[in-house]
């Protein structure tokens, strides 16, 4: 059985520099490919309409033993060039069709020049080593992979995590952050969507419990096993019940219907 779990209502995100009350995000859609060692490649597309501002970033906080690296921004199938020392007040000009990771003290800001202002297709690519950790029973992905107060509140997030294997049906999927969206494996794959807009106020965490060995990682947390960290996802949280995928789309229709 396929298993679901709806996100709670209360990190990754999109931002703007500067103001960005007219901007808008229509969807923001990742491609995560997790190879035998545990990292990550990610691609992510965002679709919108920008009209103020200088550059788009997105932060990735607590990185812990991980490290992001290979990053690549492309608009509309334009390359950018990278900068090795990112500088967020640049101005328009001297940011345009150049990316680069700005450090902040917890954490990493993966940044791009606006460079024109209207519809854009930005596709941002990268790695993340040890995406995956091995603990003393288990191996878990545990990311935060958009997070909340983002300036800009996409009108849709879609996100994919696969391997090259096909998970099973049963692999124990969790997510944390936005009321009525879902997490659940599907086809092989695992896929997180939020429920319309991602508010300000709401995030997409994904937990998910692999057997030991599925992936040879070095990232090895040999001090703790998967119940520490599921209890740690869990505090304060709290769940709709499991569900399968046709039950938790009639009860989504049922709720539609009543409002």
């Amino acid at each position: 059985m396929k298993k679901i779990y709806y996100f709670i209502v209360a990190c990754l995100c999109f931002f703007v520099g500067n103001s960005v009350h007219a901007n808008s995000i229509s969807n923001i859609t990742m491609d995560i490919y997790i190879d035998k060692m545990g990292t990550a490649h990610v691609k992510e597309t965002w679709e919108g309409y920008l009209d103020e501002g200088t550059e788009g970033y997105k932060p990735y906080y607590n990185l812990g033993n991980s490290v992001i690296s290979n990053f690549k921004v492309y608009d509309n199938e334009y390359l950018y060039t990278i900068q090795s020392d990112w500088d967020p007040s640049a101005s328009f000009s001297a940011k345009a069709y150049k990316n680069g990771i700005h450090y902040i003290s917890d954490g990493i800001e993966l940044c791009f020049g606006i460079s024109t202002y209207g519809y854009h297709t930005y596709v941002l690519e990268y790695d993340i080593s040890n995406f995956v950790a091995g603990l003393t029973d288990a191996d878990m992905v545990y990311w935060t992979l958009m997070p909340h107060n983002f300036s800009v509140e996409p009108n849709n997030v879609y996100i994919k995590i696969y391997a090259d294997e096909k998970f099973e049906d049963t692999l124990d999927v969790w997510g944390y952050g936005n009321y009525g969206g879902y997490a659940y494996v599907y086809d092989g794959y695992i896929e997180m969507e939020s429920n319309g807009t991602l508010d300000s106020d709401e995030y997409m965490t994904i937990l998910v419990k692999f057997p030991k060995g599925v992936f040879n990682t070095d990232n090895n947390i040999l001090n703790h096993d998967f119940s520490y960290y599921l209890d740690m996802a869990e505090d304060g949280a709290k769940h709709y019940k499991n569900q399968n995928r046709l039950n938790a789309i009639l009860m989504i229709i049922t709720s539609i219907i009543s409002l």
